[in-house]
């Protein structure tokens, strides 16, 4: 099973800058995937998000999909496991 990212890993997996995950998440609002909050950081589910970018148009899909997950298993990998 695949962890949660925080928001600075799920714009490198989607191979894109903080501020333009930002400005994406605004203009999607009504279907981007909710994160859930632990303290002050927010944590994304890789699988939710991998289908919200499913149901995208692909001209409007910042990354491909193969490369989203295959950069979000790269980043998982890199965290110790608590």
């Amino acid at each position: 099973m695949m962890r949660d990212l925080t928001t600075t890993e799920l714009a490198e997996a989607l191979g894109i800058g903080s501020s333009t995950l930002d400005k994406l998440r605004k203009i999607h609002s009504a279907s981007f995937p909710t994160p859930s909050k632990h303290g002050p950081a927010l944590y994304w589910n890789i699988d939710s998000i991998r289908g919200w970018l499913n149901a995208l148009p692909a001209q409007q899909r910042p990354t491909l999909i193969a490369d989203y997950h295959r950069r979000a298993k790269e980043i998982v990998l890199r965290k110790p496991f608590s």
